[in-house]
């Protein structure tokens, strides 16, 4: 009877875990040619880095120009990029000129990296460094952020919360009194323009269809998403990249994170509550068998 006991009491204690499960059917393989990537990342030391990257696809170009040609567009290239991080860095100047505060000065709570071009991974881009979470949140009123809202589902055995908001190429940018554009599209015309007047242009502008993806790390394991694609890198962050093909892309996509927090207060309650039946099962059982005997 005692080993019935604990059997029914392991296969209990066991369904804790269903609900906690790392499995999951995503991949963790991305592998992309011409892609545009935003990056955001929560580290361990409590600092926040955001980073825009371009992809050069440098062995493309080798098929349709010369390596003059491809070191000229790469440089043109980084012209364009450096412009989208001196508009970053002009809001950022705005926000502080509005509410001047020492520790989160520009080059202090923020700072921003050189437009550099990377052998390695054969992209062109730039990170933005908040030192911590108060010069995020000081940077980024949180009023306007494009989250479209937060939703809780509340059960028994866990709460389920939801924050869904819109893919960042998604938005919508004004580029002039009349013309609104996405953010994506706007950033192909950057790397569009970098081509212009060398003898591949035409081809670039006829063929650049970018992958556009949101790179999203966090250093605990219990935010789960929507994303397509999931790993774990060697600073033990958390990635979840969501992508979109240029086609694709409208305003009308959005991604979502979700929090599952388990109610242990249930769970211990109703283990204790099928302890109690099982014991109570057992004696009952002992107890007819007894009267049997004698």
């Amino acid at each position: 009877m005692k080993r019935t006991f604990l059997i029914v009491l392991l296969i209990f204690s066991l369904s804790f875990f269903t609900g906690c499960s790392n499995e999951s059917n995503k991949s963790s393989s991305l592998s992309l040619d011409d892609f545009i990537m935003l990056s955001l990342s929560f580290n361990i030391d409590g600092s926040i880095c955001q980073s825009l990257d371009f992809s050069v696809n440098s062995e493309n170009l080798k098929e349709i120009a010369s390596d003059e040609e491809i070191f000229v567009f790469k440089n043109s290239l980084i012209e364009e990029i450096k412009n989208i991080r001196n508009e970053f860095l002009f809001g950022y100047a705005l926000k502080y000129i509005k509410n001047p505060i020492e520790e989160f000065k520009i080059n202090q709570g923020l700072v921003l990296t050189e437009v550099l071009y990377n052998t390695k991974t054969d992209t062109i881009g730039f990170d933005i460094l908040f030192t911590s979470i108060n010069s995020w949140n000081y940077y980024h009123d949180q009023s306007s952020s494009s989250s479209e809202g937060n939703e809780n589902n509340n059960f028994l055995f866990y709460k389920k919360i939801i924050s869904t908001g819109k893919f960042v190429f998604s938005t919508p940018v004004k580029v002039n009194e009349e013309e609104t554009i996405l953010i994506g599209k706007r950033y192909q015309q950057k790397y569009i323009e970098a081509s212009k007047g060398l003898s591949f242009e035409a081809y670039i502008k006829e063929n650049y269809k970018p992958t556009f993806a949101y790179n999203y790390a966090t250093p605990t394991n219990r935010l789960h998403s929507d994303s397509q694609y999931e790993y774990l890198d060697s600073n033990n962050l958390f990635h979840h990249i969501w992508t979109v093909g240029y086609d694709e892309l409208n305003e009308n996509n959005t991604i979502s994170l979700y929090y599952v927090s388990i109610n242990y207060g249930w769970w211990y309650f109703f283990a204790i509550l099928i302890s109690l039946l099982v014991m109570t099962l057992i004696l009952v059982v002992n107890k007819i068998k007894s009267k049997r005997n004698n």
